[in-house]
């Protein structure tokens, strides 16, 4: 009865979600400004990740991840990315949860690329 108890607990505040972590990194203006950071995927059905960018550029960007309680299988999915100059964009990611992904993007006018990995 006590374990359930914590169980329960755990669960209302939020401790038992699921969240898988990996890095993103790829490249803006095909090569001009690189950029690194943390993805992380959370039980909400919900991706998100912040990178600081070779020139000090600070982005945060967010993406669904439709799991309906499943394994995501290979897909093509939409997100949006803003920094902290105030340019901001979208970006097409193809995830296979558990093997990362990659996808590119624009942010203002600008082509980007990157991956997610392990």
């Amino acid at each position: 009865m006590r374990v359930a108890y914590l169980l329960l607990i755990a669960m209302l505040t939020g401790c038992a979600s699921v969240a898988s972590n990996y890095r993103i990194s790829g490249s803006i203006d095909n090569g001009k400004e690189a950029f690194t950071g943390p993805f992380q995927s959370r039980g909400d059905d919900v991706g998100d990740f912040q990178v600081r960018t070779a020139k000090g550029r600070t982005c945060t960007g967010e993406v669904p991840l439709p799991f309906n309680g499943k394994v995501l299988r290979p897909k093509i999915i939409r997100g949006t990315i803003s920094c902290d100059d105030g340019q901001s964009g979208f970006f097409d990611l193809q995830f296979d949860h558990g093997n990362g992904g990659n996808g590119t993007g624009v942010i203002g006018s600008h082509p980007f690329t990157f991956v997610i990995s392990r």
